[in-house]
């Protein structure tokens, strides 16, 4: 328990309680003037600079040191007042809950709802969630060393050149897999199974006319997608569906903040700016 022993001699501020992760302190003077909890499913975050109160999402806070945690306030669908929890029926339905009032979220299309990350996360990147094979495309067998040369094996859609299916290595069941995500590339641009990159419409047969002709561009040399083979892994990031609106489950309505952006994945070869989750 923190008292005036502890603030003597350190800078004014708060401080983070040693045993109990949602409990902080203030010194002022050398004297310990306040004893605060953080509201219900928010923790104190140390790694702040300690001018100002620093209670966030537990998502990316170490606990492991100090896990003890007050009572939980539940309300109907909130664990906690505050907090993003994946709806125990639906593994794609996450809840915002704040100040005990639930908004349900909805992640993008072959996304899960992972609790651990605060975020919407490929589906066989989550924790009790069964693997989706709901995308009619299975990953033909691939030698290791086509792997360790060319990385992640990718394939287009057949039914939209803009769409392409890329194989990801996923231990399932104590066993290497391989399980197909369904990417998109940017507006103004189709995929390119010659070059196994993104490209304008232009360059790949059968493709010319996916695009209005008041959309199309003319391809320079600098325009196209990073090297299949240049060693870089381009960070790929999905988000919630910014015209979906949350809706309140509670009583008394109002607004809430949007969900979270979905957590990353990892493509080799593709550029970040080229390549969308659908």
């Amino acid at each position: 328990i923190f008292s005036d022993a502890q603030c003597s001699g350190v800078p004014d501020g708060f401080y983070g309680d040693p045993q109990q992760c949602d409990r902080y302190y203030e010194c002022r003077d050398g004297k310990l003037v306040a004893d605060e909890l953080c509201p219900d499913g928010t923790v104190f975050n140390t790694e702040k600079p300690n001018d100002k109160p620093a209670c966030e999402l537990p998502f990316g806070i170490d606990c492991s040191s100090r896990p003890k945690l007050q009572p939980p306030q539940s309300t109907e669908r909130c664990p906690r007042l505050y907090g993003l929890f994946r709806d125990e029926r639906v593994c794609s339905v996450f809840i915002q809950c704040t100040n005990g009032e639930a908004y349900e979220h909805s992640c993008p299309e072959n996304l899960y709802f992972n609790d651990q990350k605060g975020v919407c996360d490929w589906s066989d990147s989550v924790d009790g969630c069964n693997l989706p094979y709901s995308l009619g495309f299975s990953c033909p067998e691939y030698k290791e060393e086509e792997y360790l040369q060319y990385g992640d094996p990718r394939f287009p859609d057949p039914s939209d050149c803009r769409k392409l299916y890329v194989c990801i290595r996923h231990v399932y069941n104590k066993q290497n897999v391989l399980l197909p995500r369904h990417l998109s590339c940017e507006e103004g641009k189709v995929y390119n199974q010659e070059i196994q990159e993104c490209d304008y419409p232009e360059n790949v047969r059968g493709c010319e006319n996916y695009y209005p002709q008041t959309d199309r561009r003319v391809a320079s040399p600098s325009s196209s997608g990073a090297s299949r083979r240049d060693g870089g892994n381009s960070v790929i990031r999905s988000s919630l569906n910014p015209a979906a609106a949350p809706r309140s489950i509670g009583a008394g309505g109002g607004a809430a903040n949007r969900g979270p952006v979905g957590v990353p994945t990892r493509i080799r070869g593709i550029n970040k700016e080229d390549i969308h989750q659908i």
